[in-house]
Parts: structure tokens; C-alpha cells; sequence
């Protein structure tokens, strides 16, 4: 049984296990995902949303104890197909060494890794989301496997690496603090995570009276409704349509050979 398995057997154990809350579940697979970086830095172990000596969360993931989480497989997907007309488009790799930038136990790296705590909108604080968007999830970063509500809230945390959104694979639910797949609706609480959801670009959003749609030919989302604008392949952009419908427009192709322009 290779990692994966292994990993995906477990996770399926927690589920069964009635004597853990669900936050203790959420903060163990949290664990399990992170696994390797977690065998160089044991001490992260007792740490659970930003407190030490945390008795439940400070178990090893191998524990018998302390099995680790991740939404049921049946509410996953109940939630994704009570959820999957609202979307917009319907495993980490082993490694024998921690990235470089989690070659040492860092406390502040721990803390922020196992934050279950949700954040706001800036304001009065009770608004999911960040500065950024407004949202109800964290995404799990591959690439750090550390939690942040928004991929510019990651790239500002860190300065040696972006994340690629598009290889996010969890999310964590901020009203119910439950680790489990990215999707729209969470598969526990069964709440919307966003009013809108790209399940390419791995992207939440509920900003009021803001339109989005995915692009496929940019490969992207962009503001705006679908039905205004149209995409240039000379240009590789895309344009708001004239107000007849029309699509012509003074073309700036990016194929050229001008070092200027």
C-alpha cells in the first residue's frame, strides 16, 4: 500500500471515530496531509491554533489515538451534487526531503499551518474572508501545505515562492472548521463557501453585485458577465463586446517581435 492509500485509509477512519470533535478532526488531517513535513518538525505537533500543550492535537499522526479527518464520503457527495450547478467548471508528490523553505521548525510556520481559526473582511469582523475576497474556506497550499484564505493572502506571507492555485487539492471550511476536498459547498455543514466557484482556478468568491466567469482560453476567472465580453486570440485577451453586440476592436497582438510594444 503506497502513501496515498494509506493516507486516504486513515482519513477514512477518523471519520468513524465518535469520541473526536471535529475540530480535533480537522486539526489531524491536517496532520496526516502534511506528514512529511511533520516527521522534520515534531514539535509542531503541539501546536494547535496558535496554543501550546494542546493534549488533543498533540498526538503523532500514527497514533492509534488520533485518526485523522476529512468529510464523510457520502456528504462529500451529497454536498457536490446539491452544489454542482452552481460551478463553474466541474496528491501531493513525495518527496525524501522538506522544501527548503521548511527545512527548520519554525513556531510562527506551525501556527499559521494549523490555524483552524476563520478570518474576516475588514470591518466590524463578522464578514468571512479576507482583505482580498469575500469567502467561507481556506485553501490548503500544496506548496507549503499551510492554510490561507486566498492566494495573495500566501504570496504576501512568503516571499521564495507563489502558490499555484490550480494544484489545490483541500480547503478547509471556515464555518465548521472541517478539512476536506475543494469544492463550493462544504461537504459536512453543507454550507456555500462562495457564490461563485471556479473548480479550475480553485477560487471562492461572494463579493456583492460582482459578476465573474472563467475563461478558458486566458485561463483564468475575470469580472465581468459572460455574455459582455469575448475573447481575442490575436490579442490573447479579452474585450468588452460594443453595445450592439458587436466584437471589433483595434487588435495589440502580442505576437510581435517590437521590444517595445
Amino acid at each position: 500500500m503506497d502513501d496515498e492509500e494509506r493516507k486516504k485509509q486513515r482519513i477514512l477512519e477518523i471519520n468513524r471515530d465518535q469520541t473526536l470533535t471535529q475540530q480535533q478532526k480537522s486539526q489531524q488531517i491536517l496532520q496526516v496531509l502534511a506528514g512529511k513535513w511533520l516527521r522534520y518538525s515534531s514539535d509542531a505537533l503541539n501546536i494547535s491554533q496558535g496554543k501550546e500543550g494542546n493534549e488533543s492535537s498533540s498526538s503523532s499522526p500514527s497514533s492509534p489515538d488520533s485518526p485523522p479527518l476529512i468529510a464523510s464520503v457520502s456528504n462529500h457527495a451529497a454536498a457536490a451534487a446539491s452544489c454542482s450547478h452552481d460551478s463553474e467548471s466541474s496528491s501531493s508528490s513525495s518527496t525524501s526531503s522538506p522544501p527548503s523553505h521548511l527545512s527548520s521548525f519554525d513556531p510562527e510556520i506551525a501556527r499559521k499551518k494549523y490555524d483552524l481559526n476563520p478570518t474576516y473582511r475588514p470591518g466590524d469582523g463578522k464578514v468571512l474572508g479576507c482583505k482580498h475576497y469575500f469567502r467561507g474556506a481556506k485553501l490548503l497550499a500544496v506548496c507549503c501545505d499551510m492554510l490561507f484564505t486566498c492566494r495573495f493572502c500566501h504570496d504576501e506571507y512568503w516571499n521564495d515562492h507563489k502558490i499555484v492555485r490550480y494544484d489545490t487539492k483541500n480547503m478547509l471550511c471556515m464555518h465548521c472548521q472541517t478539512v476536506q476536498p475543494i469544492q463550493k459547498c462544504c461537504a459536512y455543514c453543507e454550507k456555500s463557501l462562495g457564490d461563485y466557484y471556479c473548480s479550475i482556478c480553485k477560487f471562492h468568491d461572494s463579493t456583492p453585485i460582482k459578476s465573474i466567469y472563467h475563461c478558458h482560453e486566458c485561463g483564468l476567472c475575470r469580472v465581468g458577465e459572460r455574455d459582455k465580453y469575448f475573447h481575442c486570440k490575436n490579442c490573447h485577451a479579452c474585450y468588452q463586446k460594443q453595445a450592439d453586440g458587436s466584437t471589433e476592436h483595434e487588435c495589440h497582438s502580442l505576437d510581435g517581435d517590437c521590444p517595445i510594444c
